[in-house]
C-alpha cells in the first residue's frame, strides 16, 4: 500500500523523476482540482521513458494539456453518441411498431422476436426489463417515474414502444435490436447502409464507448477487448489500413479510430463534418506537446498516416 503524501511530497517526486513543473503553487491548485491519480497516473505514461523517468523537457503543462484535451474529446464523443441514439431509438421504435402495435402487452411476446432458440433466454429477460421499466416509469412514488409513460397507462392501458424507448438506455436499446426479427433488422440496418449484423456491432461499441465517456474515464487511448469492427467493412481498405496475415486491419476495430469509424458511418454528412471541426479544434490543445509525444498519442488513438482521408469516405446512406 503507497503512504499518504502531501501536494509539496507529490511535486518533489515529480521534480525528482525528470518532469518539469514551471510553477509550484499553479500545479498542486492543478491537483487540488483533479487530484493525483487522475492525472498522473492516467496521463503521464505516455511522457515516460522505458523506465519511470520523464522524457527530457516534459512539463506539468504537457500531461495537463492531454488531460485537457481528454476531458474535451470525451464531452465531444457523448454530444455525437447522443445524436446516433436518439436517431436509432426512433427508427427501432418505428419499424418494431409497424409490424407489432403500440399495446405492450400484445407486443412484448416471444413470438414477436429472433426465433433462434439459442436467445431464448436473452429474449425473456428483455421482455421481463422492459415491463419492468413500464413498472417503475408509470409508479409516481418511484424516483424514476415518467410522466408520459403514467399518462399512457393510466388513461389507455398500455405505453407504445415510442414511448417506452425514452425510457430505455441506449444498451437496453443495443439489447432490443440485437434480438429482433433478421427482417425487421434489414430494414434498421438498410437505413444506415450496412448490414444487420455489422450495424449491431457498431452499436453495441458505441453503447461501451458512451459509458466510458459517462464515467469519465480516459477515451483517447480506450481499447475495447469484448467487441471489434468488421474487418469486412469498405472502409478499410478506403483508409489503405494495412492487414494481418488473417486479413484483420491492425487499427480501428477496437480503439479511438473505431470509434471514429462508426461515427462516419452512423451520423449523417454535415452531423460528421461538425464533429470532425469540433475534434480538430479539440487536437489543437495539443500543440504545445512536442512533435515526438503528438505521434505518440496519435498512435495510442489507433491513427495511421491516412486517418484523416475518412473525412472523404462516401457511406451513401441517408439517400445521399
Amino acid at each position: 500500500m503507497k503512504e499518504f503524501t502531501t501536494y509539496e511530497e507529490q511535486v518533489e517526486i515529480l521534480k525528482s523523476r525528470n518532469l518539469t513543473i514551471e510553477d509550484d503553487v499553479i500545479f498542486i491548485e492543478t491537483l487540488k482540482d483533479i487530484g493525483y491519480y487522475n492525472l498522473i497516473n492516467g496521463y503521464s505514461s505516455i511522457f515516460k521513458d522505458d523506465g519511470d523517468k520523464y522524457i527530457k523537457n516534459t512539463t506539468s503543462s504537457n500531461i495537463k494539456s492531454l488531460y485537457d484535451f481528454d476531458k474535451n474529446l470525451r464531452n465531444i464523443v457523448y454530444k455525437y453518441a447522443m445524436l446516433v441514439e436518439s436517431r436509432f431509438k426512433s427508427i427501432v421504435s418505428y419499424t418494431f411498431s409497424k409490424y407489432h402495435g403500440e399495446n405492450h402487452t400484445k407486443y412484448l411476446i416471444r413470438e414477436n422476436f429472433d426465433k433462434d432458440p439459442h436467445k431464448e433466454e436473452n429474449i425473456a429477460k428483455l421482455i421481463s426489463d422492459c415491463y419492468e421499466i413500464i413498472s417503475i416509469c408509470s409508479n409516481k412514488d418511484s424516483k424514476k417515474y415518467r410522466q408520459c409513460i403514467g399518462h399512457y397507462v393510466s388513461q389507455y392501458g398500455f405505453v407504445p414502444l415510442w414511448v417506452l424507448i425514452r425510457a430505455m438506455t441506449f444498451g437496453d436499446v443495443s439489447i432490443f435490436y440485437a434480438n429482433m426479427k433478421l427482417s425487421e433488422k434489414v430494414k434498421i440496418a438498410n437505413e444506415f447502409n450496412l448490414k444487420p449484423r455489422q450495424l449491431e456491432i457498431m452499436i453495441k461499441m458505441l453503447v461501451s464507448f458512451r459509458n466510458t465517456v459517462a464515467h469519465d474515464e480516459r477515451i483517447f487511448c480506450k481499447r475495447l477487448f469484448k467487441d471489434a469492427l468488421p474487418s469486412t467493412l469498405k472502409i478499410y481498405d478506403y483508409l489503405q489500413i494495412p492487414r494481418s496475415s488473417h486479413k484483420v486491419p491492425f487499427v480501428g476495430r477496437n480503439d479511438f479510430y473505431s470509434l471514429m469509424i462508426i461515427f462516419k458511418y452512423l451520423l449523417k454528412p454535415l452531423e460528421f463534418a461538425d464533429f470532425w471541426l469540433e475534434f480538430d479544434l479539440c487536437r489543437e490543445q495539443l500543440s504545445e506537446i512536442n512533435p515526438i509525444i503528438n505521434k505518440k498519442i496519435l498512435r495510442e488513438m489507433g491513427f495511421l498516416k491516412n486517418w484523416r482521408g475518412i473525412k472523404n469516405f462516401k457511406n451513401l446512406s441517408y439517400n445521399q
